[in-house]
């Protein structure tokens, strides 16, 4: 597990290959400490991210979905498993910008590729999943695009503002 502060990555293994995959895709240096023992000394953490197989993370999801219903915990992708703040969430930065432009959220569109981004997508007026989102993302979307290798995103855009 790695836990996340503003712009610190913290982990207890720097040759765990899950980290080393994470540093690949993220760029970000890390910090290799115990974790036990930095959480103990109240650093205020923004996101634990848990990585790993596919079904060990449906179990690990599962499991703290039931004892932690007041967090915010969803896949990322197959093999990520985000824990943050319950408040952390797309569809609650969606409810700030209403009110800070005054519109609904029958005004806006969301578009998203992946688990993170089906609260946003269900709240929102107008939810687009990308082509290359898991079926369970295009399930719950008003829409499906094109895939992000055939700009989906360029599309939808267009088929609704040109």
């Amino acid at each position: 597990m790695q836990r996340f502060l503003k712009n610190q990555w913290v982990v207890s293994d720097r040759q765990n290959e899950w980290v080393l995959q994470e540093q690949k895709i993220t760029n970000i240096s890390h910090i290799q400490r115990q974790l036990p023992s930095f959480i103990e000394e109240n650093h205020d953490i923004h996101k634990c991210l848990c990585m790993g197989e596919p079904q060990l993370i449906n179990q690990l999801e599962s499991t703290l979905k039931d004892k932690f219903p007041n967090l915010t915990i969803y896949k990322s992708k197959d093999t990520y498993l985000e824990i943050m703040s319950g408040n952390a969430s797309k569809s609650n930065a969606i409810k700030k910008l209403e009110n800070l432009y005054q519109i609904t959220n029958q005004e806006i569109m969301a578009i998203g590729d992946n688990f993170n981004d089906m609260d946003m997508l269900k709240y929102a007026g107008l939810g687009v999943a990308m082509g290359n989102a898991p079926e369970e993302v295009k399930k719950i979307a008003d829409e499906v695009t094109l895939s992000n290798n055939e700009d989906g995103l360029k599309h939808i855009l267009q088929k609704y503002f040109e």
